[in-house]
C-alpha cells in the first residue's frame, strides 16, 4: 500500500529522514544506517528497473502505429511514473502493483507470495476512476485479466525433482478481486 500511496521516492525521502534523525550516541546507529542505505539503494535500482521497462516501450512504440502505439506510450508513461511516485489511477496502480510483485518475487523465488486482498487496496483507485469516468469496468477487467495472465507466467527455480513432482505448474496465486 505505500509503494501505492507515495512511490519509491517516497520512501527514499522517509529512509532519508529517518538516517538524519539517527542519534550518533545511539548503539545501533551503525546498524540503522547500513539498513536505511540498503532501502535506499533497492528503492533506487526498483526505479532503474521501471525506467528500463518504460525505454523500451518507447522504443517498441516507434514501430508501431495507431491503437498498439498509444497503448506502448501509454504503458511507458506509467512506467515513468510508477512506482517511482505514487499512483493516481487504477491503471497506474495495477502497473505498480506488477512492478513490486515481479521484485518481490525475484527476490524470493515466489515463495508463498500472492497478491492476496487486491480488491482492498486497488479498490480506491478503481472506485475513484470509475467515479471520475477515467476507467470502464470492462478496461478495469481487462487489465486485472492481463494481471492474472502474468501471475501465471510467474516461474521459479526449482530442483529436478520438485519440478516433476509440480509438473510444470510453478507458483500457486491467491488474488481476491471482491468477496472474501
Amino acid at each position: 500500500d505505500l509503494v501505492l500511496r507515495i512511490g519509491y521516492d517516497g520512501i527514499i525521502k522517509k529512509a532519508k529522514a529517518a538516517m538524519e534523525a539517527i542519534d550518533p550516541k545511539d548503539g545501533d546507529a551503525v546498524k540503522k544506517r547500513i539498513f536505511l542505505d540498503a532501502v535506499i539503494e533497492s528503492c533506487e535500482a526498483a526505479i532503474f528497473y521501471a525506467e528500463r521497462y518504460a525505454d523500451l516501450a518507447e522504443e517498441m512504440a516507434k514501430s508501431e502505429s495507431g491503437e498498439r502505439k498509444a497503448e506502448l506510450l501509454q504503458i511507458a508513461a506509467n512506467c515513468r511514473k510508477v512506482p517511482r511516485f505514487g499512483a493516481e489511477s487504477f491503471y497506474e496502480a495495477c502497473q505498480s502493483f506488477w512492478f513490486v510483485q515481479m521484485l518481490i518475487q525475484t527476490e524470493g523465488s515466489g515463495h508463498s507470495i500472492s497478491p492476496g486482498r487486491f480488491d482492498m487496496y486497488m479498490y480506491p483507485y478503481f472506485k475513484k476512476d470509475l467515479d471520475e469516468g477515467t476507467v470502464t469496468r470492462e478496461f478495469a477487467q481487462e487489465l486485472m485479466d492481463c494481471i492474472w495472465v502474468k501471475l501465471n507466467d510467474l516461474n521459479k527455480a526449482r530442483d529436478a525433482a520438485s519440478a516433476e513432482g509440480f509438473a510444470g505448474y510453478s507458483l500457486f496465486q491467491n488474488m481476491i478481486a471482491g468477496g472474501q
